[in-house]
């Protein structure tokens, strides 16, 4: 027995509220499988839906790796050719054209730049007709500008090639030629020479760098108004930014001590002891470390000296860090530098000197010390020319790069002086082969971009072209590979960093500090350093290894990941052409593509309508929340993994002529797609997914009254939704919860926590369910290909009032009950439903169980029930922390956890077939157990840090700091040796406003005009009012739309700003009040017959449930053991053929309700 209070009823009445109470109905985890199947089935058409497809012609293709590998390859390579040429272009015409360069005539400056317009390729104002210069306030008094030649070349090359980006020539005089013409705000700002594609391109060996700043007391004399330490700041912080991150940097602050950055205990100590590479993240940090200094104490060059050679001296050579190519020849790759600023002469009289011969010889006289002095008593300062030249150092230790002391006279020019310590390293030897910037934010809005740059040579250095490329764009064929289920493809750089992979965010999703991770720590089995490392070589191959696949559960920061291990993987990688980047398909072992046979598609409506209603609408439109919307038909939307230039997709904007030509493609009138076509597969899949669209347009559906939203979404990118709406752009469901939540629980009803509905309707809550490839036996297991998924969106009201129905015992004074899911989100709670303190945000979206039942959380947490793991999240350098629950059948038979006479006394169920669990717990003081709330966020955040990594310690979903190496750029993985976290969900941008809805004619009526409370519940947009505007009670409490009375506050304001109308002075909606009376009047007619029924009801539902010993499979005929329900929906018996037809059409849904009320 399950439950140990069964007791008959006692015919008792309280006249008082005219309501009597009955106890004695147990829950059961079967009962509410059943319900969500019938939803599944009967409101959304899984069933059908399926049947539909198991008719359908699949061919099930092994993957072929090595054909795969090549096509990929050369696809890539052929992007970066494109790019390349256009590249070779500039740098051919500046170097013919160099000669004839002139000081005189227009300048063109950006910064008086009129008659652009927005260019959807550029996202910005440009004017692709023309050009424009940006001349640095520091530039050569007689520096050239670039002729028209160069301009009229970079236009060719758009014109050849029309997905070119910006193209720019800067050259060593402090000037930028830059097409389109952009507006730029400063006209003296801007300096190529300083700029990281510049440097690197000029200097393209790696450079370790460190920074001697003084700060003695003097550095706080003015120049112009400015101190010297200011200005000294400014310059230091220039340097950093011509760096990039194949570079290494450090700080040495200097007075009478030396003083390194100390770092920050949250994120990184090892700025005071290594140099640091100079990624986003440490160049942030130690800009901020050079803001803080000021001028105070003596000059002591000498210990500066010492500080700035034992970061030099700790920091590994570029051949001896992760990601290196051959150890044997690298280590000689790396220049380094010592960048010495003061403005007074030494506290300490020469002993730099022998510092500098000391420590240098034990470094083979690698490093080059730069001296730079401000102030006048350093004009003429023989030991800061002593430095540079290294005069004590001898050359049987090595050769000595000998440099020449710069005495800054306009301190206005230090900035440009110091940050042009890379001209010492240019190479005499012409670089020929491009070099392919370290991918970064670009300034103008395209997103992430790496620049192709070639040094432009007139005898000598003159300058650096570059074409930018963003790398969404080159990488698309990688990032969207989608084949099988168990395979995927990465790419790398010749550093072993990973540009893109399954595990890190898409490029166009990065943000602007990206963190660059290294392919090993992704690709973590054995054997996959081997794989690696010939990638980084450039060099192709295959290798097959034992590898582990890592899944997001739903929402990776709250949900986690699941994992399958062992994989038998196969690996195939190949070297893109021009580059030193290297591609990689990883094919799980038995993977399989499943494709539609050939498909005949109707010219209809139903077959293909996009959902651009904005742009064309040939039916009739309504209100649906607050969206425009179309209850005739559905709606289709072709997301990016649609196309085969996903990249073109996001570029482009639709049109009109778009639209048209899609309804021709989709409905069979034309045979392809010239302006943006779509991936071989995508037609079929638009023709097949119809029969959604006409199980939910049917005439005999009535689920509109309680289902919201209905969608089906494809593996090959379409969304089918209904009632049809527009989606936005970038909405792609195979990146959202629902659609990861669900292949993570394949076979099974998944449910979602509730969440706000961002279209109108409150807050909703998914139930998803996947579609498998066609079987003509109609046979299938969780070792099927998914090929779709479908989704029902209902109100959290209606859930609740489902889960009052089915369970009365939930409805007592003496218990209450809950649904929760399997990473121990609340589903459903009665705290949900009743009216909080601020219904415009009420307290439901992300709540854990351990918020609001913190005694039941630690019981489950004591039992094993439920357990903590993490993941690490490398791009945000966390572990996330989460929980998972899981009820053995062995230790609880029946999947049931029993403590009723425990405390706390609770019981709980397993629904099977799904991933919920339902949970009735005693109300009584005495059994709900300790108060002491877990260590959680009441706003159900899960962006907190864990206070405890103990596995038995009561918090909400959490996370603590990854062990990431600042300096170096890796992740010691040896201590958290978690599974990879896939991308967090990417933002969605709002939809544009053309598709918001001002029309007052709805899709459905709600029907809010309902008497009872439950009734109400089941009604999406509807709510029962029990508070008044002044916060008084009803008096009779009455169903509303949520316009009216939101979360049961009547005139209280949504999230989606509407407020109430069409109510009375006392609150009241019209003139109900009568009705209500003469609703209660029969009710109290009908109490005893209510009570009698329900006692009936009870045992004969007990006795079924105690006969049933398992669930019946979802792809089977509807549950018959059901028996009348006001949360059954109805079926569609003339659309069931076959297995799949349910056993009788039920009564309608009211009258269903009304019947078990009366009963």
């Amino acid at each position: 027995m399950t439950w140990q209070f069964y007791k008959y009823c006692v015919l008792f009445m309280w006249c008082v509220d005219l309501t009597c109470k009955c106890y004695g109905q147990s829950i059961s985890g079967l009962t509410l499988s059943n319900q969500l199947k019938n939803i599944v089935n009967n409101g959304l058409g899984a069933n059908y839906v399926q049947n539909e497809f198991d008719k359908l012609a699949y061919t099930s293709y092994p993957l072929d790796g090595p054909a795969l590998i090549q096509e990929l390859g050369t696809t890539l390579g052929s992007k970066f050719q494109s790019r390349i040429t256009a590249l070779k272009n500039i740098k051919q015409v500046v170097e013919q054209q160099y000669s004839s360069f002139s000081s005189s005539g227009s300048t063109k400056q950006c910064c008086s730049s009129t008659g652009l317009e927005y260019n959807a390729l550029f996202k910005g104002q440009v004017d692709v007709n023309d050009y424009c210069n940006m001349i640095s306030g520091t530039a050569s008094s007689g520096r050239k500008l670039a002729n028209a030649a160069v301009y009229n070349q970079m236009k060719a090359n758009l014109n050849a090639d029309s997905t070119l980006k910006y193209q720019y020539y800067g050259s060593e005089e402090g000037v930028l030629i830059n097409y389109p013409k952009i507006k730029q705000s400063s006209c003296t700002s801007y300096d190529p020479r300083y700029r990281p594609w510049y440097v690197e391109t000029a200097t393209p060996k790696p450079k370790d760098v460190v920074i001697v700043i003084d700060t003695s007391g003097s550095m706080g004399s003015l120049y112009n108004g400015r101190s010297y330490m200011a200005i000294a700041q400014d310059a230091a912080k220039t340097v950093l930014e011509t760096l990039n991150p194949n570079d290494k940097v450090g700080i040495v602050a200097f007075s009478s001590t030396a003083r390194r950055p100390p770092g920050q205990a949250s994120t990184s100590t090892c700025y005071s002891s290594t140099l640091a590479l100079a990624t986003p993240q440490n160049i942030k940090y130690l800009k901020s470390y050079i803001s803080t200094l000021y001028p105070s104490g003596g000059t002591y060059y000498g210990l500066a000296m010492t500080a700035a050679f034992e970061l030099i001296k700790n920091s590994p050579l570029y051949g001896e860090m992760r990601g290196n190519i051959n150890n044997s020849t690298d280590k000689e790759r790396d220049d380094q530098v010592i960048i010495f600023l003061t403005d007074g002469v030494p506290s300490d009289g020469n002993s730099a000197l022998s510092v500098i011969r000391d420590q240098n010889h034990a470094l083979n006289n690698r490093v080059v010390v730069m001296t730079f002095g401000i102030g006048s008593s350093v004009k003429t300062s023989a030991i800061l020319t002593s430095m540079g030249k290294q005069d004590l150092n001898s050359v049987s230790y090595g050769p000595i790069r000998r440099t020449t002391y710069t005495w800054v006279s306009d301190l206005d020019n230090l900035r440009s002086n110091m940050a042009g310590f890379y001209s010492f390293f240019s190479s005499s030897e012409e670089i020929i082969d491009p070099i392919f910037s370290v991918p970064y934010q670009d300034a103008f809005g395209i997103g992430l971009v790496t620049s192709a740059c070639l040094p432009i040579y007139f005898g000598n250095l003159k300058g650096v072209a570059c074409v930018d490329i963003p790398v969404s764009e080159l990488l698309e064929d990688a990032t969207y590979f989608q084949q099988g289920e168990l395979s995927y493809a990465f790419i790398t750089d010749s550093r072993g960093r990973a540009l893109t992979h399954p595990l890190l965010p898409k490029p166009k999703d990065k943000g602007d500090d990206p963190i660059f991770v290294f392919a090993a720590d992704l690709e973590r089995s054995a054997g996959a350093e081997e794989i690696l490392a010939s990638m980084r070589r450039s060099e192709s191959g295959n290798k097959t290894i034992l590898s582990t696949r890592s899944f997001a559960r739903g929402d990776v920061n709250k949900e986690g990941v699941h994992t399958r291990s062992g994989v038998l993987s196969h690996y195939f990688w190949y070297p893109i052409g021009y580059n030193n980047f290297s591609v990689c398909i990883v094919v799980g072992d038995n993977d399989r593509q499943a494709r539609l046979n050939t498909l005949s598609a109707s010219n209809d409506a139903n077959t293909f309508t996009y959902h651009r209603l904005d742009l064309k609408n040939s039916g009739t439109t309504c209100k649906h929340f607050q969206r425009l919307a179309r209850k005739d038909t559905s709606t289709v939307m072709l997301t990016a993994t649609a196309f085969k230039d996903p990249y073109n997709y996001f570029e482009r904007n639709d049109s009109l002529s778009d639209v048209n030509a899609y309804e021709l493609y989709f409905r069979g009138q034309s045979n392809s797609l010239s302006s943006n076509p779509v991936k071989d597969n995508v037609r079929k899949s638009v023709i097949a997914t119809k029969v959604g669209n006409t199980f939910w347009t049917s005439s005999s559906n009535t689920a509109s009254s309680y289902v919201v939203w209905r969608a089906i979404g494809t593996i090959e990118g379409i969304m089918r939704v209904y009632p049809g709406v527009q989606l936005a752009k970038d909405y792609n469901h195979q990146l959202r919860p629902w659609w990861k939540r669900t292949l993570a629980n394949k076979g099974k009803n998944t449910v979602s926590a509730p969440y706000l509905d961002t279209w109108g309707s409150g807050y909703i809550i998914t139930l998803a369910y996947a579609i498998y490839e066609g079987r003509a036996n109609n046979q299938h297991t969780t070792n099927d290909q998914v090929v779709a998924i479908m989704s029902a969106d209902f109100s959290v009201t209606y859930f609740y009032g489902m889960l009052q129905e089915k369970f009365t015992d939930c409805r007592s004074s003496m218990y209450s009950c809950f649904v929760m899911d399997s990473s121990g989100y609340l589903v459903i709670h009665d705290d949900f439903v009743s009216v909080p303190s601020n219904p415009a945000k009420p307290f439901i979206e992300g709540i854990h169980l351990m918020v609001k039942e913190p005694a039941i959380a630690r019981d489950l947490i004591s039992k094993n029930v439920m357990t903590t793991s993490a993941c690490i999240n490398f791009e945000g350098i966390q572990n996330r922390h989460y929980w998972t629950v899981s009820v053995s059948s062995v230790t609880y038979p029946g999947g049931i956890v029993q403590n009723i006479n425990g405390v706390p006394s609770y019981e709980l169920h397993t629904v099977a077939d799904s991933n919920v669990f339902v949970v009735i717990k005693s109300t009584d003081a005495a059994k709900v157990g300790p108060s002491a709330s877990c260590n959680c966020q009441d706003s159900g955040q899960t962006d907190t840090q864990c206070t405890s990594t103990s596995v038995s310690y009561c918090q909400c979903p959490c996370w603590t700091k990854a062990h990431y190496l600042y300096c170096n750029n890796t992740f010691d993985t040896s201590s958290d040796n978690w599974p990879t976290c896939p991308p967090k969900v990417p933002d969605i941008s709002s939809v544009k406003l053309e598709a918001k809805s001002t029309s007052k004619a709805v899709c459905f009526d709600a029907g809010c005009s309902k008497s009872d409370k439950y009734l109400c519940y089941a009604s999406a947009g509807c709510n029962w009012c029990t508070i008044n505007k002044d916060n008084s009670v009803i008096s009779s409490p009455y169903c509303a739309n949520q316009d009216v009375c939101y979360y049961g506050k009547v005139g209280q304001s949504s999230p989606y700003n509407t407020t109430s109308n069409g109510i009375t002075d006392n609150g009241e909606e019209g003139n109900l009040g009568g009705i209500y009376i003469a609703i209660i009047v029969v009710v109290i007619l009908l109490v005893i017959l209510a009570i009698a029924g329900g006692i009936y009801r009870h045992l004969r539902k007990t006795a079924i449930r105690k006969a049933s010993q398992s669930p019946p499979a979802v792809m089977t005929d509807r549950d018959s053991d059901l028996g009348p329900t006001g949360y059954s929906p109805e079926p569609h018996p003339a659309l069931y053929t076959g297995s799949h037809a349910p056993s009788a059409p039920p009564p309608s849904y009211d009258s269903m309700y009304m019947q078990e009320r009366k009963t």
